[in-house]
């Protein structure tokens, strides 16, 4: 008898031991569900609207004040400010005036400073056209900064949300890299030091203030046309 008693005073305190172990498993496992949603609901999208038609739009439309007009298609990439619209073309593939690509030897190194609107970004840039590269400096002025207004009023509402779902954080700068062959457009950002965007590579290297002790910020890139071997 005492050995049964024994045996269910030892079952009696095993139960107490699992029992509460399983109470906080749920607990912790209700704690980690709700944890989840709270992930979920922080990531939830913000959908930006624009008044911007589709057929006004600069990037997908057919507004002829587009700067794209005379270059989408072409295997190259610009500077681009989502503020204002202006265009730095940086033309690592040359194409004559027809637009056909000419795949010959240039010979020669282009060095070539170009200027936005007073107060905007400005670029100085070396391409290197028999390498397939560029090195571009941008000096971003009123443009370090992305105002989403200014931007809504060139673009259509899915075309801005497609630009700013590629954003990283809230460091994305008012400048970027425009693809002309594809017409995607990826910001700048003080955090991604480098990209991909089709077949450009792009190295960024942010330039501040307070690491130069100039009284300007800028972007030092790298951008190398590099297709994909052996298709």
């Amino acid at each position: 008898m005492k050995k049964e008693w024994g045996l269910l005073l030892a079952a009696a305190g095993l139960l107490l031991l699992l029992v509460p172990g399983l109470y906080f498993g749920c607990f912790s496992r209700q704690e980690q569900q709700g944890t989840m949603l709270s992930e979920a609901a922080e990531k939830e999208e913000i959908r930006y609207i624009s008044q911007t038609a589709p057929e006004d739009c600069y990037l997908c439309g057919k507004n002829p004040s587009s700067p794209l007009s005379s270059r989408s298609g072409q295997m190259n990439v610009g500077i681009i400010s989502l503020n204002t619209f202006e265009i730095v073309p940086i033309e690592i593939n040359r194409y004559d005036t027809s637009g056909s690509l000419l795949e010959e030897p240039a010979g020669y190194v282009l060095i070539t400073n170009s200027g936005t609107r007073e107060n905007c970004f400005s670029t100085a840039s070396t391409i290197n056209y028999d390498r397939g590269y560029a090195d571009v400096m941008v000096y971003l002025n009123r443009d370090y900064e992305l105002n989403v207004e200014q931007a809504a009023s060139f673009l259509c509402t899915d075309c801005l949300n497609d630009i700013l779902e590629e954003c990283w954080g809230d460091s994305s700068l008012g400048v970027g890299v425009i693809n002309f062959h594809t017409n995607s457009i990826r910001l700048f950002n003080e955090n991604i030091t480098a990209f991909m965007d089709g077949d450009f590579y792009v190295s960024c290297d942010m330039k501040k203030p307070q690491e130069t002790g100039e009284d300007f910020s800028w972007m030092d890139l790298l951008i190398f046309y590099c297709p994909e071997r052996y298709r």
